[in-house]
């Protein structure tokens, strides 16, 4: 293979794997949000029936809301780097 090609591959494969971890940023947002919103819906009433419950899925969601946040800042920093 020449120098080139597999440059190019580096490059095609790099693209997919930030894309990939744009992704999985995105997906753990939506279910944070499901995550926090769950025990305050009414077709789960039994999900949560104390507060500390509650508490624990709110504290559940916005652990993954955070760690989403770190992926997709992490991700396109990266990839802002690599370009230049």
């Amino acid at each position: 293979m020449d120098i080139e090609t597999e440059a190019n591959i580096g490059e095609a494969v790099s693209g997919k794997i930030y894309s990939w971890l744009n992704y999985l940023g995105v997906f753990l947002l939506v279910g944070s949000s499901t995550i926090i919103f769950t025990p305050f819906l009414e077709l789960f009433p039994n999900i949560a029936p104390n507060g500390y419950e509650a508490l624990y899925w709110i504290a559940w969601g916005i652990g993954i809301f955070i760690f989403s946040i770190i992926i997709l800042i992490v991700t396109n920093v990266l990839k802002s780097v690599s370009r230049s």
